[in-house]
């Protein structure tokens, strides 16, 4: 899934609020759907990227609702992983 443009970015903002990004001071990670919760947990850990306070809890909390968390899911212990301590 290509980056969101600003204008998409902007369309989120306005539909969803603030809550739905992971470092909404940027209006980086956009959490709107399961493919960029995924996206947003695969490049947030990553050297130069951007980071910002609170926004692992985010993608956590995001991911959790969308029944990433789930024992059922394939990816469950990716997941638990990269939610631990948050």
């Amino acid at each position: 899934m290509p980056a969101p443009t600003l204008a998409q970015r902007e369309r989120i903002l306005k539909r969803y609020g603030k809550t739905y990004f992971a470092c909404p001071t940027n209006l980086d990670y956009p959490l709107d759907s399961k493919a960029r919760i995924s996206s947003a947990r695969a490049y947030y850990p990553r050297k130069g990227t951007v980071k910002c306070k609170g926004g692992r809890k985010r993608i956590c909390r995001r991911a959790k609702r969308e029944g990433f968390l789930k024992q059922d899911y394939s990816g469950y212990t990716g997941w638990k992983k990269f939610c631990r301590g948050v």
